[in-house]
């Protein structure tokens, strides 16, 4: 799937460059538009295969962001599947044909209510032709803040769990303009991982550090299980 895109106002943040939030959501849209165009969406899914694709990981490799007004194609494809996963590569490229933006997500389908994995040969999903082998490394941050956060009908997806990007909008809504500068000076890498989801209505903990220049958060349910963790860093 390739689109060409105008960046909007209420994409940016006060430089007037897009925002990370801004960013993971039109990956998002691109990722699951792009499943429905291989006939393989999760409504697609739920209804006929009793079953849902799931981000497990995810990472940005940002030389730039993009600014309000500017122009970007954005192009979305399958670049790697096995089994049980699929990695899905995400390109932002500028006017003058650079990219600005690479971005992977490894997504998986799950059964809906025993939330055990679901073969991609069971459903309609097409492999590949290439295969780009793809890692998301990240090591543990120490999180040394914490804000008690609890998941409202604005937070949640079409499953009744956190949405993906949320997560992202929490952690800007603690950062001081200070923060988001230093934070986000270009290049950096984000990486992100899904381990749990989080249901409307808990009760949750969102925690952050930094250390060595490196940034990070992680979000937790009361009982200290995991749901996300994520850290940029400069490239």
């Amino acid at each position: 799937m390739e689109i060409r895109k105008r960046i909007h106002a209420s994409e940016v943040d006060f430089e007037i460059k897009m925002t990370l939030f801004a960013v993971a959501n039109t990956v998002q849209n691109m990722v699951t538009e792009t499943l429905d165009l291989m006939g393989c969406d999760n409504i697609t899914l739920r209804t006929k295969y009793h079953s849902m694709w799931v981000f497990s990981k995810s990472k940005f490799i940002c030389k730039r962001l993009p600014v309000w007004g500017e122009w970007v194609t954005v192009k979305c494809k399958s670049v790697m599947a096995k089994r049980l996963t699929n990695v899905m590569s995400v390109e932002f490229i500028d006017e003058e044909g650079n990219l600005i933006i690479e971005c992977y997500v490894e997504t998986c389908v799950i059964d809906i209510e025993s939330f055990r994995f679901v073969k991609l040969t069971d459903i309609p999903f097409e492999y590949p032709s290439e295969n780009i082998e793809v890692k998301f490394p990240m090591e543990e941050l120490v999180c040394d803040e914490a804000f008690p956060v609890t998941v409202n009908a604005a937070n949640i997806d079409y499953s009744i769990h956190l949405n993906n990007t949320q997560s992202i909008l929490m952690y800007l809504s603690t950062l001081s303009t200070e923060d988001v500068h230093t934070i986000f000076g270009e290049p950096f890498v984000f990486t992100v991982k899904y381990n749990a989801q989080a249901r409307l209505g808990d009760e949750i903990v969102l925690k952050r550090g930094s250390r060595d220049g490196v940034y990070g958060y992680a979000i937790e349910k009361s009982d200290g299980k995991n749901v996300v963790s994520a850290r940029i860093e400069r490239s």
